[in-house]
């Protein structure tokens, strides 16, 4: 075998360690990357958490989440920031709690705020620093605020940052 070869087969052995099975992606995530990228449905791969946020079963969450894709009638809240109100679960709703949709513009801070009852955000889009902890969110990332806590925030410049947000109690502004 000349050197020429031996390199050869090298080289042939080198690559087959490269290739590897076909990868089978089941259809649910496969789709909703799909729905993603294509910009169909940019929010569908955070379904099952925002039914868990909600308390609402998973149908009903993705078709929120198609709703936003589809640019809403947001609410104006204060002039950084527009709500989408979301009816929760039954449980929530008797325990008299807010759940929705907030969108903050990019480079604004959101003032200082004082909880009244626990505050749960899941990101959904953009990001933002929270002043207060030094966290700073993207999506998919979660923060859980105790009654009786306060913060405010930086949106990060650029897109908008919109989140789910649920409250078990009021928000004061100091």
């Amino acid at each position: 075998m000349s050197h020429q070869d031996e390199n050869l087969d090298n080289l042939w052995e080198g690559l087959g360690v490269l290739i590897m099975p076909p990868v089978h992606i089941p259809s649910r995530p496969r789709a909703n990357l799909m729905a993603h990228l294509t910009g169909e449905a940019p929010f569908v791969g955070f379904a099952l958490r925002l039914a868990r946020l909600f308390q609402i079963d998973e149908e009903e969450a993705a078709h929120l989440l198609g709703k936003l894709g589809m640019q809403p009638s947001w609410e104006p809240f204060l002039p950084v920031a527009s709500l989408l109100h979301v009816t929760p679960g039954p449980a929530l709703r008797r325990l008299g709690v807010d759940a929705g949709f907030i969108r903050f513009e990019g480079g604004t801070t959101f003032p200082e705020h004082l909880h009244g009852g626990e505050e749960r955000t899941l990101v959904l889009q953009g990001g933002f620093l929270d002043l207060l902890s030094g966290r700073h969110l993207l999506p998919g990332d979660t923060l859980v605020l105790p009654a009786g806590s306060s913060h405010r925030f930086r949106i990060d410049p650029g897109e908008p940052c919109i989140s789910a947000v649920l409250l078990l109690g009021p928000i004061s502004f100091t």
